[in-house]
């Protein structure tokens, strides 16, 4: 039994207890769960009891919290470490405590600390419901997951890291329905507002952070908590924009690219060979690089470009939307797209230059470039699998040995698209990574709507949360930074 499973069926038996003691004070409920009582009252609360024994020898022992608030626990691992992996630990590092280490993984012993078994603390963190006590024990850890390939793979990412935010826009976002990456009407300006939040913390194109209608934020929020926790410096490319953002940035497109039921008329080959300049003129300015990207609708030019390549890719691909409608119609229109408009599959440009934007050329040029001399991440999901997809039809064999994909768990466990079997068709042997974090313990309302499906990726952020992850932040310090962002905007 796991640890969550444990605390959850413990929590049930505490629970059914306090039901019959609410109607008494602290002091009575705390004198009903001494040892002796319980023993005698309630012999099925504890294994312990059958054998007549208890955890810890000492007297007065309270058994009103079989566990402590302190410890924290993961089931996938809170972290990893020379020795192995990090499944629990004492939150406040109690000298009476020790780590116990066995096949590599790493457990907290507290044998030897019996302060959460003594009335005296007890009835200063008291509740009736044991569930707030522990509130915070399930802990997210800094866990990164694979999706595809070795864990070994990340070794390489450390010292000093550049984003690289590459902003594009297609007119196919302004096909009714096809996106939520903002408000409608204001879709272009997404791009624009994401880097300047992230340069300025706050924007200047529009008084408010990009949102999707239905009130979730654009995560760009967990990119600022990630830079301010593990700093990392800036780059910002427009590879196509309409709305220019009001930051410093280096603009590479002459324009945005057409909808992909018109063509999308993307200069493919000019902006590969931009990103390839650019990957040469920014290759000493860190030790690693992560490139990332925000383009409205770019899944659908995406899953278009990759289809167009050969690719049998129908329902592998992420939608900005939980909605089964939004995935019929990007298919109706990739489809739709594919079937009157002429291109050559062999010729990956052509490609691009019909059904892509100005993002995927761009960052392929300086993925492929940068790699020659430093690590890189493509920081996102389906889009830069499409991203690959060209890597490989540009480049050749072997393109991926110093490239890895990091997305978010929201992508990396959403049921309506699959980027591993994605990946393992476009590139089996790409290096592929998720941390584990999410949004489902946050007290905003609006954070937890992530894990409906509304917001999935953008502006990279799995790998900026991974990037945390790698200098030493946990996923709880993670959330707890976005929060506070969170409210200052939107609170």
């Amino acid at each position: 039994m796991g640890y969550e499973s444990w605390l959850t069926a413990h929590t049930k038996k505490h629970s059914g207890i306090a039901a019959k003691l609410s109607g008494l004070d602290t002091d009575e409920i705390l004198e009903y769960f001494l040892y002796e009582n319980m023993i005698k009252n309630e012999p099925d609360f504890c294994p312990l009891y059958q054998k007549n024994k208890k955890c810890h020898d000492i007297e007065g022992l309270n058994c009103y919290l079989c566990a402590c608030p302190n410890f924290r626990f993961s089931d996938t691992g809170l972290k990893r470490v020379p020795d192995g992996t990090v499944f629990s630990e004492c939150a406040v590092k109690s000298v009476d405590g020790r780590q116990k280490s066995g096949g590599g993984k790493i457990h907290q012993d507290c044998s030897g600390c019996a302060i959460p078994h003594k009335k005296e603390y007890i009835a200063e963190i008291f509740d009736l419901r044991l569930d707030v006590i522990m509130g915070s024990c399930k802990s997210m850890g800094n866990n990164i997951e694979i999706i595809n390939g070795d864990l070994g793979f990340l070794d390489r990412f450390d010292g000093e890291c550049t984003f690289v935010l590459a902003g594009g826009y297609t007119k196919t976002a302004e096909i009714e329905g096809i996106t939520v990456a903002g408000l409608p009407g204001f879709i272009e300006y997404t791009p624009a507002l994401d880097m300047e939040v992230l340069h300025f913390g706050y924007p200047k194109s529009m008084p408010d952070i990009a949102k999707a209608p239905d009130g979730p934020p654009s995560p760009v929020l967990i990119a600022m908590a990630a830079k301010e926790l593990a700093p990392f410096a800036l780059e910002f490319v427009d590879t196509g924009l309409t709305v220019v953002p009001k930051c410093p940035h280096t603009k590479v497109g002459d324009g945005c690219a057409e909808s992909i039921l018109k063509g999308s008329g993307v200069e493919a080959k000019k902006l590969y060979d931009k990103g390839v300049l650019y990957g040469q003129s920014i290759k000493d300015k860190s030790d690693y690089f992560i490139l990332s990207e925000c383009v409205p609708a770019g899944t659908t030019t995406a899953y278009a470009v990759v289809k167009a390549m050969g690719y049998e890719c129908d329902g592998y691909f992420a939608s900005s939307s939980a909605e089964s409608s939004v995935k019929t119609l990007k298919q109706a229109t990739v489809d739709n797209a594919l079937s009157n408009i002429g291109y050559d599959k062999n010729d990956p440009f052509d490609v691009i230059s019909k059904f892509g934007d100005t993002m995927q050329p761009f960052i392929a040029g300086a993925a492929t470039e940068l790699s020659k001399y430093k690590p890189v991440i493509l920081g996102g999901g389906t889009q830069m699998a499409a991203v690959c997809a060209l890597i490989k039809a540009i480049s050749g064999s072997e393109p991926f040995s110093n490239i890895s994909l990091i997305t978010t768990e929201w992508i990396a466990k959403d049921k309506n698209s699959d980027i591993r079997g994605l990946l393992s068709k476009i590139e089996g042997g790409i290096n592929a990574f998720y941390p584990a974090f999410n949004f489902a313990n946050s007290k905003y309302k609006n954070l937890r709507i992530y894990e409906e499906g509304a917001v999935k990726e953008g502006i990279g952020a799995g790998a900026v949360a991974a990037h945390s992850y790698m200098k030493g932040v946990s996923g709880d310090e993670l959330l707890a930074a976005i929060e506070e962002i969170y409210g200052a905007f939107c609170g």
